[in-house]
């Protein structure tokens, strides 16, 4: 754990056993995903390992008490309540906030942390996926296939496919031409990386051909289409500004959105939403 203010290192956490594939912050705990274990440290001390995956845990997303985990090896996903590891000002406000959605709360701090599980489709293999602001209980999945799907993981339902890829030129798309020359297939971009916007029902969506598409999902419409350049190769992760400062200038450098599109070469590219 670093001090961004002074650049200091501030804690280290104990070696773990496998290397780490995937970290977040929940409510103060950093949780991160190794080997088939989830770990939750809380000020740099270990306070829990969680066991449910038979696979490497390679994705981790926070959701209201907790966070989901995913084995996308086998498609297995596992939401986690952590509402027992809060602080308890958090848990309090926590626990406010479930009695008014009339969840179930308990002061059982050592109750199991799963609240539930699912498998995904095996023809399905997600490469990212996103929690979009204001939509319960609802998360988008970017699949190797090119599509992106939008899930209830309460219900555990499959609500509904968005097929950013339907009309996408020729020139976006790979054809491949059997031995026999008889059949055609084409392989659709893959999704990369999955990032709601700070306008409600937007998402940036990349793809492994450089593309990022901005998405509402309310209305299942594309509203624009950028494409980085080739030697930026795939998307791998995609970051808005948030932190706009009103100014009597509109067109000022601090008051402009702006998105962050990193390439797997390492570059990273600004995009100007305003142009």
């Amino acid at each position: 754990v670093f001090n961004t203010a002074k650049l200091t290192l501030v804690s280290v956490s104990e070696e773990l056993d496998d290397d780490i594939q995937v970290l977040i912050c929940v409510n103060g705990l950093v949780v991160c995903g190794s080997g088939s274990f989830v770990y939750v440290f809380k000020r740099g001390k270990l306070v829990t390992k969680l066991h449910e995956h038979k696979s490497t845990v390679d994705h981790l997303l926070p959701v209201g008490r907790g966070c989901l985990s995913l084995s996308s090896a086998d498609g297995l996903v596992v939401w986690w309540d952590l509402s027992q590891f809060f602080d308890r000002d958090t848990r309090r406000t926590t626990r406010r906030k479930a009695m008014d959605k009339e969840e179930t709360v308990t002061d059982d701090v050592e109750q199991t942390s799963v609240v539930h599980s699912f498998r995904l489709p095996s023809s399905f293999k997600v490469m990212c996926w996103a929690h979009p602001p204001t939509h319960l209980n609802k998360i988008l999945l970017g699949g190797a296939n090119g599509e992106v799907q939008l899930w209830n993981y309460r219900t555990q339902r499959h609500l509904y496919t968005f097929k950013l890829n339907t009309h996408l030129k020729t020139d976006y798309l790979r054809i491949l031409t059997s031995k026999e020359g008889q059949k055609e297939s084409r392989i659709e971009p893959k999704v990369t990386a999955i990032e709601p916007a700070p306008a409600l029902d937007v998402v940036a969506v990349g793809f492994s051909d450089g593309r990022v598409v901005l998405h509402n999902i309310v209305y299942d419409e594309t509203i624009t289409t950028l494409q980085q350049g080739s030697m930026q190769g795939s998307i791998s992760n995609l970051s808005f500004r948030t932190s706009l400062i009103p100014t009597e200038a509109d067109d000022s450098p601090s008051n402009i959105p702006v998105l962050a599109a990193t390439g797997n070469n390492g570059d990273v590219v600004l995009w100007d939403l305003t142009a």
